[in-house]
C-alpha cells in the first residue's frame, strides 16, 4: 500500500527539489565564471583550475545520474 502524502509534505518535497536544482544551476554559473577568469592566470594555474572543474563536472554528472537524470 502506498503512503499518501499531505499537501504540506508534497510542498516540502517540491521545495527541496527546487532548491537542489537552483543550487546546481548556481554552481554551473560559478564554474563558467571561474573558467572565464582563469584565462588571466598562468598556464600552470589554469591547469589546476581545469582539474578542479573536471572533478566538479564528474561529481555533478554522478549526482544527476544517481537521481535518475541524464548528463549529455
Amino acid at each position: 500500500m502506498s503512503e499518501t502524502k499531505t499537501p504540506f509534505e508534497k510542498a516540502e518535497y517540491n521545495i527541496q527539489k527546487f532548491t537542489e536544482t537552483a543550487e546546481m544551476v548556481h554552481n554551473l554559473y560559478e564554474m563558467k565564471k571561474l573558467i572565464e577568469d582563469s584565462k588571466n592566470l598562468t598556464e600552470e594555474e589554469q591547469h589546476g583550475v581545469n582539474l578542479i572543474i573536471d572533478m566538479a563536472i564528474k561529481n555533478l554528472s554522478q549526482y544527476m545520474t544517481k537521481k535518475g537524470g541524464k548528463w549529455n
